[in-house]
């Protein structure tokens, strides 16, 4: 969970991050709703619902691994593909340092800690 103790939720490619609703599990379906509707739900819903936004969290990352995994392979049959390796990428976070701050000092403080939060993976 991120720094904040706000309980919500967006989606990315990779993995659900939770920042901005909470995320109501439904079978095979998420629906957001309202910070305050989730307030006014008993403490027994709201725990089921971080419990549930947890799990989702976690089986969405073994997903995208999944198809990160099989879309590799694939453009890999297909094209040249050329994977860092870890000097590589060494590199490539130094030379895109200058844009990260540059980032960083338009970015609010939640923005920030998001980044903090997500290198924390």
């Amino acid at each position: 969970m991120p720094p904040n103790d706000r309980l919500n939720g967006r989606t990315s490619h990779k993995f659900v991050i939770p920042t901005f609703n909470l995320y109501r599990f439904k079978p095979r379906l998420l629906t957001p709703i309202q910070i305050d509707q989730f307030n006014s739900l008993p403490k027994e819903y709201q725990n089921a619902l971080k419990e549930a936004s947890n799990e989702v969290f976690l089986w969405s990352v073994d997903e995208s691994a999944k198809e990160d995994k099989a879309s590799l392979a694939f453009l890999q049959k297909n094209i040249n593909v050329t994977v860092l390796s870890p000097e590589q990428k060494k590199i490539w976070a130094q030379r895109l340092e200058p844009v990260i701050k540059g980032w960083e000092k338009r970015a609010s403080e939640e923005e920030k800690s998001l980044r903090s939060w997500i290198q924390g993976l």
